[in-house]
């Protein structure tokens, strides 16, 4: 290779970092912030779950015996309307999200090195937002905490099969 190409790929690759360090910049201002929220978010449930405690306290009776277990719904996701979860499933999903966000980074740093980039960098960060607002759904259903989990390891894990099948076409 003459020096001039040298030169044109070193900037090239130069570029490619600064943008990437810009993203991972911008990924971890993201995490922060949600960081923030979920702490929030807990300590707004947490007092939620004390008014509703004492509220029950003062307006239920005392009962003798033990209520029957509720059936736990199937593995259908309605989204809840009133109590926003704020608990270690969000938690879980942020830390989905987050390492949703690192991946595409990763991969779009791979990508960005291919001829067809521009096409397979928006396949990368579109499947990034759509998991991403899945995985945040997932955490606002109405089912159990395990359930969320598994829910949200499935969306992440299809996230990045997809990512390295984005990868594998270069």
């Amino acid at each position: 290779m003459n020096k001039k190409k040298l030169i044109a790929k070193m900037s090239e690759l130069v570029e490619s970092h600064n943008t990437l360090q810009r993203e991972l910049e911008l990924a971890k201002r993201e995490n922060g912030e949600l960081k923030t929220l979920v702490k929030t978010l807990t300590e707004q449930l947490a007092q939620t779950n004390k008014a509703k405690k004492e509220e029950k306290e003062v307006s239920e009776p005392i009962q003798t015996s033990k209520p029957e277990p509720k059936a736990e719904a199937p593995v259908a996701c309605e989204p809840k309307e009133k109590v926003i979860l704020a608990d270690t499933v969000m938690e879980y999903g942020s830390v989905a999200i987050g390492k949703i966000v690192q991946e595409s980074i990763k991969y779009s740093g791979i990508v960005s090195a291919s001829d067809n980039k521009k096409e397979l960098l928006n396949l990368i960060m579109g499947k990034g937002e759509i998991a991403k607002n899945e995985i945040y759904t997932i955490t606002q259903c109405d089912s159990s905490e395990e359930t969320k989990r598994e829910l949200i390891d499935a969306q992440l894990n299809e996230t990045l099969d997809y990512f390295k099948s984005i990868a594998g076409q270069i």
